[in-house]
């Protein structure tokens, strides 16, 4: 499971977003997943993806 250490180490600062379930270490690690899949780790450039989105949300 991640911490909050494993998450600043990866962006410098812990966002307020990830201790909302502070309490609760499996959504935790759900949304740490997720903002690794779909941000860090995406294979496509992100201003491709914001693209994607906005034409999705039409």
């Amino acid at each position: 499971m991640p911490s909050h250490k494993e998450i600043e180490q990866r962006l410098g600062v812990v966002p307020n977003f990830f201790w909302l379930a502070s309490n609760t270490p499996e959504i935790t690690m759900n949304l740490w997943g997720f903002a690794k899949f779909a941000y860090l780790d995406s294979p496509l450039p992100s201003l491709s993806g914001l693209t994607q989105l906005a034409q999705c949300d039409r």
